[in-house]
């Protein structure tokens, strides 16, 4: 009967301890911090991170909110919202939020983005933060670990919350469950926050309620309106649209060891990807595949891997612990691409025939590779006899 008991009461001191956090976050008045996001993949033995630092400030006795960086910004001053994302640059939404701030009011009404929302401004505006955090999953457990940490598990992963003596995050990790994110097996994708100058009760200048965004952006007031603008833009740049059936970009190549690297070849697959992009390394195996298959049967296809990382040098321990038979390439001027493809997503993957853009695919999905195999089979084949 004694460990039914213990765990009771284990599950009883955690879950007061949650709401002794909500308190806290009930009871700030105005908040301001920097916290410093970081998000690494690590797969095998190379593990690559990506850092920024988001902005926080909140009056909630004005109703004023300030949070973002410089590639998403929300923005409440006396009830309107006013929410900028870079991927839609030359529009953002303004409108009145129907009451109080709320998470769920910012959740339903602004862009989304990609970087998730710190776990204080979770518990600074959500009604059930747990679940919030959790992407509206309840918790399947809540416990503390031998560091005194609240640690909050759910079907998208775990939380790990660092609390200081006002029952504050001053840290947050998560650590995604493979499956949610669909990883490559062996691999693991963490989150990590950190809050810097985190200032409780304190005046806020007002000047940090402004959104700083393009001059000539364009308000509108739903996010159809945003959705339908992004949705034009996209059409227009669509590099299926403005790629295939035109010459190949004009892309200088460069070799791991920094020499031109020049594809020869009827067909070349130019695969545009980078080590800290889940879906570009799922896409990396099945390439190798086609590319295996291609050898096997003397096609006249070149592969080349067009690493974007910044960090060039974790792309050749990637790619040397891989072992991939293909060429690894890097873009001798970065501008280059940009300017062929001015809205490049990863993994995107041309297929250059004779010169000419024959296809393009943006991302990776099951079956791709088959797809791939169909259209250099039917690039190389004879033209028929009349």
């Amino acid at each position: 009967m004694m460990i039914p008991l213990i765990a009771a009461a284990m599950f009883s001191i955690t879950t007061e301890t949650l709401d002794d956090v909500q308190a806290a976050y009930r009871a700030v008045e105005t908040y301001q911090a920097d916290v410093v996001y970081e998000i690494e993949l690590h797969n095998g033995r190379w593990t690559t991170t990506n850092t920024t630092t988001l902005t926080i400030a909140f009056d909630r006795k004005d109703q004023r909110l300030y949070v973002g960086q410089p590639i998403f910004q929300t923005v409440v001053d006396h009830g309107v919202m006013k929410a900028w994302a870079a991927q839609m640059p030359d529009r953002y939404i303004e409108r009145p939020l129907p009451g109080p701030i709320t998470f769920e009011s910012l959740a339903h009404e602004r862009p989304a983005v990609d970087q998730p929302d710190p776990p204080g401004l979770v518990f600074l505006l959500s009604e059930r933060p747990a679940a919030d955090l959790l992407d509206e999953e309840d918790p399947t457990d809540i416990a503390a670990n031998d560091a005194g940490d609240l640690v909050i598990t759910g079907p998208p992963g775990v939380w790990t919350l660092t609390l200081d003596d006002r029952q504050l995050i001053t840290a947050a990790t998560f650590r995604a469950d493979p499956a949610s994110v669909n990883l490559p097996a062996g691999a693991s994708l963490t989150e990590r926050f950190t809050y810097d100058r985190l200032a409780i009760n304190q005046p806020i200048d007002p000047s940090r309620f402004v959104l700083s965004i393009p001059t000539d952006a364009v308000a509108v007031s739903t996010l159809d309106e945003l959705i339908s603008g992004q949705a034009a833009q996209q059409q227009q740049a669509d590099p299926a649209k403005q790629l295939v059936g035109k010459p190949a970009p004009a892309i200088d190549l460069l070799d791991p060891t920094g020499q031109p690297l020049v594809p020869q070849a009827q067909v070349i697959v130019l695969d545009f990807w980078a080590t800290w992009c889940p879906p570009c390394v799922g896409w990396l195996p099945e390439l190798a595949k086609v590319y295996d298959w291609a050898q096997r049967n003397n096609l006249s296809a070149a592969f080349v891997a067009v690493s974007t990382d910044q960090n060039q040098q974790a792309a050749r321990d990637f790619w040397k612990q891989k072992g991939y038979s293909f060429d690894l390439a890097f873009p001798a001027d970065m501008s280059q691409v940009t300017a062929a493809m001015p809205r490049l997503g990863l993994p995107t993957t041309l297929v250059i025939h004779n010169g000419t853009v024959a296809h393009v695919h943006v991302g990776f999905a099951p079956g791709m590779g088959r797809q791939l195999q169909k259209e250099i089979e039917a690039l190389l084949k004879p033209p028929a006899t009349p």
